[in-house]
């Protein structure tokens, strides 16, 4: 797991799509989409429920995100702090 997938999946969960937030990341939507699934079956955790209409959170991934949105705030918190330039 890395802080880039964690960023991509709270994008994803925001853009409520994989294509809008691939577009927010400036990624392709393969790559996004490969990165995120990846991530579901290093966890062994199903993040997403994809369909042709969209996707949608799961409950395991309602969890997920719960504890993966204050990791991201710290990092966001320690490159405002330290970060120069």
């Amino acid at each position: 797991m890395t802080l880039q997938q964690l960023q991509s999946v709270a994008e994803v969960a925001r853009a409520g799509s994989i294509s809008e937030a691939a577009r927010r990341l400036f990624l392709s939507q393969s790559r996004l989409s490969e990165s995120v699934r990846a991530l579901e079956e290093e966890l062994g955790v199903q993040i997403f429920e994809r369909s042709n209409r969209g996707i949608v959170t799961t409950p395991e991934g309602e969890e997920f995100l719960a504890c993966a949105r204050p990791v991201l705030e710290g990092c966001r918190i320690i490159q405002e702090k330290y970060q120069k330039g």
